[in-house]
């Protein structure tokens, strides 16, 4: 009786299995069809932001923090560098349904030690799926690479400028945030779209560097050259075949 028993629980548990087989394919395919929906966001970590007419970035309707003032809106930038590196998304990302968070750190003294983490950790209750930090500095900081291991961690992809002094990381790594070593971070070098070779200013390394793109940005006639620019493109494409 019990080996009877065994069979026909063994046949009624075949049966469910093979019927969540062919259920669960379908079930897969809805839900990432209706992530694929969705407005991606985006965040920038950078001088803040001002909006330019025919170049501007799709901004989000909430989540923007500026800590020159300390108030939850969009910072206008500290020189153009911040919009610079918005405007390149913004004609990347044209066609794409995204939105951008601003984190304007910069204040009139520079940046403070600390506005870099606490944006790190404003973009991780975000939930974006992206950040760009066209930013570098001489020092890493614990608390900075704790919020970058945790945005990280999450899921969110975080794009570096690796820096503009010339310099091979793989030797002589003091670039930060890009010589942190952390999964899901891309550090991305410049390269001369001319020639198709490094630029000279840009730092390079095997191991370090993981993308190169140019470099080279206008903004109203104003031509300008940095890792800086190469990052933002880098993200976009991230974005892009996100879609």
């Amino acid at each position: 009786m019990r080996l009877v028993e065994t069979t026909y629980w063994s046949i009624y548990i075949i049966f469910i299995l093979a019927l969540a087989y062919i259920i669960l394919p379908s079930t897969t395919t809805v839900a990432t069809s209706q992530i694929s929906n969705q407005t991606i966001k985006i965040a920038i970590i950078d001088t803040g932001y001002t909006i330019l007419e025919g170049r501007n970035l799709k901004l989000c309707s909430t989540g923007h923090y500026d800590f020159s003032t300390k108030t939850p809106y969009v910072g206008l930038s500290i020189g153009n560098h911040g919009t610079k590196v918005g405007s390149i998304i913004a004609d990347e990302l044209k066609a794409y349904d995204y939105c951008a968070i601003i984190y304007k750190v910069q204040t009139a003294e520079g940046i403070p030690p600390g506005n870099i983490t606490k944006a790190l950790r404003l973009a991780l209750k975000q939930h974006v799926a992206a950040v760009n930090i066209s930013l570098t500095g001489p020092e890493q900081d614990v608390d900075e690479l704790a919020a970058l291991s945790a945005l990280t961690a999450s899921g969110t992809r975080v794009f570096i400028a690796a820096g503009n002094e010339g310099t091979n990381l793989d030797n002589n790594c003091n670039t930060y945030p890009a010589c942190y070593t952390i999964k899901n971070i891309e550090v991305i070098g410049a390269i001369d779209p001319t020639r198709h070779i490094r630029a000279s200013y840009s730092n390079y390394g095997k191991r370090r560097i993981t993308q190169w793109y140019s470099g080279d940005t206008y903004l109203d006639g104003e031509e300008d050259h940095g890792t800086s620019f190469a990052s933002p493109r880098a993200l976009s494409r991230y974005i892009r075949d996100l879609r």
